[in-house]
């Protein structure tokens, strides 16, 4: 008895099925972690293409100090792949001293209580994982005059330190002065650097989900993600 033949119409949509094009491929072998000098930072958007609170965002970009420890880097690409970190200690900062790529801080704002809060948050890729962040607490985005009414730093430990209002000499512009140093920020008088800012709606869907996923640096929580996002401005809150 002759063997039964496939109509090739079947043929050819059994083999469609079953032999991915070579984006396909690229993307099923996709690491979910990159090397933390390899993450590519999201750019930065012109501030004349920005909203309100966006412009008051980009206003209020902190300078970035680092005293001890490593450097900012992107924590998440815009394919959702998150930075690994360092495999050992590094007491000279030069391994993780400076993504080549360029760096990136994260920011969310929202009315918190009676005043516009702005947080902005760093990733640094130590042995364990850092997450440090800091809130500026402002009077309103929408009105000419807007006012750093005070500054809340974060360490390591999950505490914080408040500066009603913040002192002139720690601040420059209307940009906050804040030192990186054993795993914790605090305001300084010393002028930092500002990095790429990119804010939480702007981040694609895949660098969200990521960066909502506790695990993808190992158990440290993500300041700005939505889980810690308003559970830290309550913790934070410096006003009496």
């Amino acid at each position: 008895m002759p063997e039964e033949q496939l109509d090739p119409t079947i043929q050819d949509s059994l083999q469609e099925e079953v032999t991915p094009t070579p984006e396909e491929r690229d993307e099923s072998t996709a690491s979910p972690t990159l090397p933390f000098d390899k993450v590519e930072p999201f750019e930065m958007p012109e501030p004349s293409e920005s909203t309100i609170t966006e412009k008051a965002a980009i206003k209020f970009r902190p300078k970035l100090k680092i005293v001890n420890g490593c450097h900012a880097y992107p924590a998440v690409n815009e394919d959702g792949q998150v930075s690994e970190w360092l495999k050992k200690a590094d007491a000279t900062g030069k391994v993780c001293g400076g993504s080549k790529l360029g760096t990136q801080v994260y920011g969310r704002s929202a009315w918190f209580g009676r005043v516009w809060a702005i947080m902005y948050a760093w990733y640094f890729p130590d042995v364990t994982p850092d997450w440090e962040h800091v809130i500026v607490w402002t009077n309103n985005p929408n009105v000419t005059n807007q006012v750093i009414l005070a500054v809340t730093t974060s360490d390591s430990t999950g505490g914080y330190a408040s500066q009603v209002p913040p002192d002139a000499s720690m601040i420059e512009g209307k940009s906050v002065k804040v030192s990186y140093n054993n795993n914790a920020l605090e305001s300084t008088t010393e002028l930092g650097d500002s990095q790429n800012l990119i804010l939480w709606h702007q981040l694609t869907a895949d660098a969200q989900e990521a960066l909502n996923d506790d695990q993808s640096f190992g158990g440290v929580q993500v300041p700005v993600n939505d889980d810690y996002f308003l559970l830290n401005l309550g913790k934070a809150w410096p006003f009496k």
